[in-house]
Formats: C-alpha cells, structure tokens, sequence
C-alpha cells in the first residue's frame, strides 16, 4: 500500500515513529511487529491516503476460520478459495489461534512432504491469536 501511495520506506517511518529498517523488514515479511508498531504504521497509512471508517467497513461477515480440530489442508483450500493468507483458529465465537501461509510454507518445508503436512491438525501448529479490534474502531 505503501508503494501505491507513492511514499518511501523513510517517509512512512517518520509519519509513524517507527524506523525505516522496520518498515523495510515488515514489508520483506523478516519480521512480525507488535501490534502497537502496526497500528501506528497503519493510521499513517489512513492519514495519508485519507481513508477514514470502522473496521466494520472492511471486515468479512461471516468470519472465515479454522477450528482447532481442522485440517491445514482446509485451512490451505480456505486460503486458495478465499484469496486469503492468514485466518484465526476459533472456538464458538471465541479467538484460540491463528494460522498464516507463511505458517503452511514452514510446516511443509520442514516435514517435506506436502501430504503429512496437510494431515496435521491445526491445533499442533497454530500461531498465536490475531490482535483484535472492535467493529467501531
């Protein structure tokens, strides 16, 4: 997005407060940000190309989710058919997980082969929970 609004690496750090090595290392997926980080980044982002609303305005209803007990091989059919790459591990209502692409591409890297990796349940591989805001915010 960064890009699309024709602004460097080094004006979206100082519009943010975060470095510029930070901006480059989120962008090359190096590094996963604190959500404090992010949100920072994300309201310079809204601030420069005007975008003002809720999340409420962007979110996806029904929420699309894995659960604990699900295959990654639903979750990868999830990401395929949804044009997705991250989706939270859910309990009722309620966030226990998450589970990225990026964590399919190390889980199939390291068991090399795609069909034991795909036969895992989510449960044993799931990262921790998205952070969450209110549809207000």
């Amino acid at each position: 997005m960064r890009r699309e609004l024709g602004i460097t690496e080094k004006e979206l750090a100082k519009l943010s407060g975060v470095s510029q090595s930070l901006i480059a290392k989120i962008e090359l997926g190096l590094v996963d940000p604190s959500y404090s980080k992010m949100k920072a980044i994300s309201e310079a982002i809204m601030r420069i190309s005007g975008l003002q609303g809720k999340a409420s305005d962007i979110m996806t209803s029904p929420v699309i989710k894995v659960s604990p007990d699900d295959t990654v091989e639903k979750a990868a059919e999830l990401f395929e058919r949804h044009n997705i790459s991250q989706v939270p591990v859910m309990v009722g209502g309620t966030a226990v997980g998450s589970f990225t692409e990026r964590d399919l591409i190390r889980l199939v890297s390291e068991k090399k082969d795609v069909k034991s990796a795909f036969g895992m349940r989510i449960k044993d591989v799931m990262g921790e929970i998205f952070p969450v805001v209110g549809s207000e915010s």
